[in-house]
């Protein structure tokens, strides 16, 4: 059973396995902001993870900069 979640900006889904993903279109209704719930291993911290494999370590928002050493792992909160 997969739970899902709508809000105006998207769908949260949580599977059997616990992954959280994000389904979202930008506002112009162009750009895919399709995303899973992973974890940096680096900085302790929950990550999403784009489709095109791109992502946004809150720590690096924090320093402002990205230092490329981040380890992105499945999540804590994921079962195998």
């Amino acid at each position: 059973m997969t739970f899902r979640w709508k809000d105006p900006t998207g769908v949260l889904t949580l599977s059997k396995s616990r992954r959280v993903r994000r389904y979202r279109i930008s506002l112009g209704g162009n750009s895919n902001l399709d995303a899973a719930l992973r974890w940096c291993e680096t900085h302790w911290e929950p990550v999403w993870v784009y489709e095109d494999g791109s992502y946004g370590c809150p720590y690096t928002a924090i320093v402002e900069g990205d230092t490329g050493d981040h380890v992105i792992v499945d999540g804590p909160w994921e079962t195998p």
